[in-house]
């Protein structure tokens, strides 16, 4: 179940807080993400993209 659909139909801040929170590993397609009450980073993943002077992006 998707972290926003846990929270309920009107989220509050503190459905979203106990929904990531209860998450554990979810695998959303190949990038995980992982919540707890002591991890709040939610993934360690981090990519370069650099951005021309045209705006074209590059990775």
């Amino acid at each position: 179940m998707k972290p926003f659909k846990r929270a309920g139909k009107n989220p509050t801040r503190s459905a979203i807080y106990n929904a990531l929170t209860t998450m554990k590993k979810y695998d959303l397609g190949g990038f995980t993400i992982d919540y707890s009450d002591k991890n709040r980073n939610g993934s360690s993943f981090g990519e370069i993209t650099m951005m021309s002077p045209t705006g074209a992006l590059s990775r």
